[in-house]
């Protein structure tokens, strides 16, 4: 009977000490789950689609298993989108193609915590987290709690650095990964944990280009901290050659690891010289629009990392410093980095990160560019916080725990709540509000059907008007993606990110329908409409949109619909352009508009006294199209080509109808690509009826380039491309051929 209770009393201690090692990981284990269950929740019940980057990420996971379904086995480095690598779509759609986005929003919050989370505990391995408890399980909730990662949908006047679709937390999370092994990897001497480290740190390059930036740091923090241990362990006897052999397989193996990721990108469409000719165009204007003052960087910290991640760092560091224990040199082996050389390690990656955000990248209010470095550094700190907790007092360690704990607490409070309070999310720096843009998605959804029941594709020409546009143009972005054959609206506008941000008048005028803001007040209208010299493009939107806001029937237009946002009907082209006309030439327009803006109709004896080498004989493209002349030239910003063209005959399909233009080599295969809408073609002044449009090829151009090829064709390909009647011709008489000189 003794034995018997001896033996319950001995069993029942083990099950408490048992429960006691593992409970911290359990909490972890079961937040996790709560994070799973309450994220999910919120992605289903938002009916906003993909906006901006994430909808091409989610056409190139589509494209991809589509060539897979059909069989098809193609480099996913260059499928299109080419400039959006392969990794992401691990992120987007993992086990195959769906049009339901809900999941694909759900991964983009979800992967990246649960990397991070996993990253804590890899830093220092399972059996040291089971002994410190507590001491990891916080971290992790910490970390797991940061408020970058919770920011959901879109939504106006709420800074949100990384809202659901994109893949900067996904890329962060893969570097966090990265981190760990690494640190793994010094504290163990393994190669396996550094080849680890060094494949997840080539992979963030497959999710983002600034991958290259993350590999270069992993690489030269760890290079460095080998080292040291490498010097550090000449003074032992014991290990010195071990350390050497580590340090110099380590070394190469980093090196053909990452040499492989960079010759694959680099030798594909992906990290090709067009697609870098277009990073380079789009830098110059990043470095205009993204810029910010200095004095505004901390502001973008608290919906990012947060000011609780900066207090938990500072506590660390001068708990350690405080601590003699925690500096001494009786370690458990010589292998194992100081802490102290991690640490600031962790500041040369964040100083690495700051420069590549603001430098290379001009990201200016973009601090999301900044989450893999932020992240890296974080986990290099991992083993001095542990370190801090194993040496500290009951009283720093409750301390400690509370830091870690109480964001994750507020967390939970949040995200059980379908819409908490606005307040309450800013003073924690999220965003996890569903359906605050539920108005525009109808108003789309609604003019969808419309467009759907008329059967032709509608053009829509936005104007910068906030989120609310951005919304409703996503609508039939995603539908177009997702249904390509069935009828939908297309959206053009202001923003291009190479050729800058203006009106294209040209562009307005050949659309179907106009989206803007409308100017409500009619004294603000008023104030808009007499400014007679437009000298930036903000002042620019503003007048056009306070212009818009007037018309009426009268003028050619007509409301179809109306929330934030108004949509415009052009009833009466030619009523609407000569109203359009009266309006820019009685106002001054900065350079920039006045660049985007030529004449739109010439007449033959206008286009002779400007043309220099024109086509020698007119070229005409079924019984609709006409063109009288193209022009070649070279400026600064490549090649552009000019054309004159007219419509001869109206057709229903001729507002889809497109010139496409190629540049092909001595085989006729397409190198570069461009193409003008040939749309909205109106007879305004019968005494000017050539319609003038160009396009510009940006540089470099690949050398291969021999000739431009060009013609009209449809979208619906069931339509089909029009047979031209002169020149040299390929593509069953459908592709003219005009011969170049060499491009360099």
């Amino acid at each position: 009977m003794r034995q018997q209770l001896r033996d319950g009393a001995i069993e029942n201690r083990l099950s408490s000490i048992l429960l006691k090692k593992w409970l911290p990981h359990i909490v972890v284990i079961i937040w996790l789950i709560f994070l799973g269950a309450t994220i999910w929740s919120h992605a289903k019940n938002s009916q906003q689609p993909p906006i901006y980057d994430p909808l091409s990420y989610f056409q190139k996971a589509k494209t991809f298993w589509e060539n897979i379904d059909r069989g098809k086995w193609v480099n996913p480095l260059n499928i299109e989108p080419t400039v959006r690598p392969p990794g992401t779509i691990l992120m987007t759609f993992p086990f195959g193609y769906s049009s339901n986005f809900h999941g694909f929003h759900f991964r983009s919050v979800y992967l990246p915590i649960v990397c991070v989370v996993i990253a804590v505990y890899m830093s220092i391995g399972l059996s040291r987290a089971l002994a410190v408890g507590w001491g990891v399980a916080g971290v992790a909730l910490l970390f797991s709690s940061l408020p970058l990662f919770y920011h959901f949908e879109w939504v106006e006047n709420i800074q949100t650095p990384v809202p659901w679709g994109l893949v900067d937390n996904f890329q962060a999370g893969i570097a966090a990964l990265a981190a760990a092994a690494i640190v793994r990897s010094l504290t163990t001497g393994s190669q396996r944990w550094l080849c680890l480290g060094g494949m997840l740190g080539s992979f963030t390059l497959l999710v983002k280009p600034s991958g290259l930036m993350a590999m270069a740091l992993l690489g030269v923090t760890w290079f460095m901290l080998a080292m040291w241990g490498w010097w550090k362990a000449q003074r032992n006897t014991d290990f010195p050659l071990d350390r050497r052999r580590y340090l110099i397989y380590g070394t190469l193996q980093l090196f053909i690891i990452f040499l492989i990721f960079v010759i694959s990108c680099v030798s594909s469409k992906y990290l090709s010289p067009a697609n870098l000719g277009y990073a380079k165009q789009a830098l110059v204007l990043m470095k205009e629009v993204l810029a910010i003052p200095l004095s505004y960087i901390p502001t973008l910290v608290h919906p990012s990392i947060g000011e609780v991640l900066i207090i938990w760092t500072l506590v660390i560091i001068i708990l350690y410093g405080c601590n003699p224990y925690c500096r001494s040199e009786v370690d458990d082996h010589v292998r194992s980095p100081k802490t102290l050389g991690l640490l600031m390690m962790a500041a040369l990656v964040w100083a690495g990160g700051v420069w590549y955000w603001l430098v290379v990248q001009a990201g200016g209010s973009q601090i999301r560019y900044f989450f893999p470095f932020a992240l890296i550094g974080f986990i290099y700190l991992v083993p001095m916080a542990i370190q801090v907790w194993q040496h500290a007092k009951a009283w720093a360690r409750t301390m400690i725990l509370l830091i870690c704990i109480l964001p994750a607490v507020n967390m939970a409070c949040l995200l059980i709540q379908r819409n908490p309070p606005v307040p309450w999310q800013k003073i924690t720096g999220v965003n996890i509000s569903v359906g605050t843009s539920r108005e525009e998605e109808v108003q789309a959804h609604v003019f969808l059907k419309k467009v759907r029941k008329d059967g032709r594709n509608a053009n829509v020409y936005s104007f910068q008007s906030g989120l609310a546009a951005a919304i409703f143009a996503s609508v039939g972005s995603y539908e177009a993606t997702i249904r390509p054959d069935y009828p939908t609206f297309i959206t053009r506008g202001q923003i291009d990110w190479t050729k800058g941000f203006v009106t294209r008048v040209s562009d307005l005028l050949s659309a179907d329908y106009v989206l803007f803001r409308p100017v409500e007040e009619e004294a603000e209208r008023q104030r808009l409409m007499h400014i007679e010299t437009i000298g930036s493009f903000g002042i620019e939107n503003q007048v056009f949109q306070a212009w818009l806001s007037g018309l009426t029937e009268k003028n050619g237009v007509r409301v179809v619909s109306e929330t934030r946002v108004r949509l415009l009907e052009i009833i009466d082209g030619a009523q609407f352009e000569r109203d359009a006309e009266q309006f820019v030439s009685t106002r001054s327009w900065h350079a920039d508009f006045n660049k985007a803006n030529p004449r739109r109709y010439w007449s033959a004896s206008e286009v002779s006294s400007y043309i220099k080498t024109p086509l020698e004989e007119e070229i005409q493209f079924g019984d609709l199209y006409k063109l009288h002349t193209l022009m070649i030239r070279r400026e600064t910003e490549g090649l552009k080509v000019e054309i004159w063209w007219e419509e001869l005959k109206h057709d229903e399909n001729n507002n889809q109808r497109i010139m496409f233009f190629h540049l092909i080599d001595a085989q006729g295969n397409m190198i570069h690509n461009q193409q003008i809408g040939l749309g909205g073609y109106k007879n305004v002044n019968p005494n000017r009826r050539w319609h003038y449009d160009s396009t510009t090829f940006a540089l470099p151009i690949d050398p291969k380039v021999k000739a431009l090829g060009f013609g009209v064709y449809h979208p619906d390909s069931r339509i089909g491309n029009l047979a031209a009647d002169k020149g040299t011709r390929d593509s069953s008489g459908r592709r003219v051929v005009v011969p170049l000189p060499a491009v360099k």
